[in-house]
């Protein structure tokens, strides 16, 4: 079993596969959509009753590599003891398939009360 820190140094053996971001959607939405909702915003019914709510992981994934994603997977959030970590529930490579699923949906940078949403990447106008 991989360490965090061997985690976060690691390569996504599954980069860029769409039969591994498939088969991740499954597992997301047996063990993650109720906190991250259905499309990883941290709306789901469950997390609302949360005091820290879970985290928007459209706008945590412009920002951060798949390896740093897959640790938190893996071993949960430091701070956060409403975030698990599901390495023992999940299998190492189940671990990647749902990292690369939440990065299929694409990354959504949210933007103050008023401005509309923008696409990670995309430039103002276009």
């Amino acid at each position: 079993m991989m360490k965090k820190t061997t985690w976060l140094l690691s390569s996504n053996p599954y980069e860029g596969s769409t039969e591994s971001a498939a088969q991740g959607e499954a597992i997301y939405a047996a063990r993650c959509a109720s906190c991250h909702g259905a499309t990883g915003f941290g709306d789901g019914a469950a997390g609302k009753a949360f005091e820290t709510p879970p985290r928007d992981l459209r706008a945590y994934i412009a920002d951060h590599t798949t390896a740093h994603f897959a640790a938190h997977v893996a071993y949960g959030k430091t701070g956060n003891p409403t975030m698990p970590g599901f390495l023992g529930v999940l299998t190492e490579d189940q671990v990647w398939h749902v990292t690369n699923y939440v990065y299929s949906l694409g990354a959504v940078v949210r933007q103050p009360a008023g401005e509309a949403n923008a696409t990670a990447g995309s430039k103002p106008g276009g």
